[in-house]
């Protein structure tokens, strides 16, 4: 019987080992504890280096995408930077813009006030005007004295200098 054993044990170990070196399934020697598998995995061509090889393909291709990350993020960077700098170039344009705006409306406000000043002006040499013309309307009708005679002329000077004034306000005013 005991023999029997034996031979079976004989004819039972090498298919065992065959079963162990025959075609492994994913050879990992952190799991593998049977020492049939690990040796079939070490001496089959799929066993321990066909694990290495596809572990290093998947490091080679964590390290192309890092690279290519690493390159996008730089693009990236340079992108945010050329709009940061565009954008401060926007802000002091915008600055400036509403600088001279300012400066424009009070050029506008400076204007209305000397266009307002400019108007009660003429209407009081209009009235002045007014007033030099009925008088001397007046005096044409009088036989002349020789007072009135200079009179007449000291009033047709000034006609003239209040004439003078008028034109260049006239030039001076802008048409509403």
């Amino acid at each position: 019987m005991m023999g029997a054993i034996r031979r079976a044990a004989l004819v039972a170990t090498p298919l065992v080992f065959a079963a162990g070196c025959g075609a492994p399934q994913d050879c990992d020697p952190a799991r593998d504890k049977s020492i049939f598998k690990v040796a079939g995995c070490v001496a089959s061509p799929q066993g321990y280096q066909q694990r290495v090889d596809r572990l290093s393909q998947q490091a080679d291709q964590a390290e192309a995408d890092r690279a290519a990350a690493e390159a996008d993020r730089r693009s990236a960077e340079g992108r945010r930077d050329t709009a940061a700098t565009r954008a401060a170039g926007l802000r002091a344009e915008l600055a400036s813009q509403q600088t001279r705006s300012i400066a424009l409306e009070r050029d506008i406000q400076a204007a209305r006030q000397r266009s307002r000043m400019d108007q009660q002006r003429l209407g009081r040499l209009e009235q002045d005007l007014a007033s030099l013309r009925a008088e001397q309307d007046r005096l044409r009708g009088a036989p002349p004295s020789p007072q009135q005679q200079q009179h007449l002329q000291d009033l047709r000077r000034r006609q003239e200098s209040l004439e003078q004034q008028w034109d260049r306000l006239r030039a001076a005013t802008p048409s509403s």
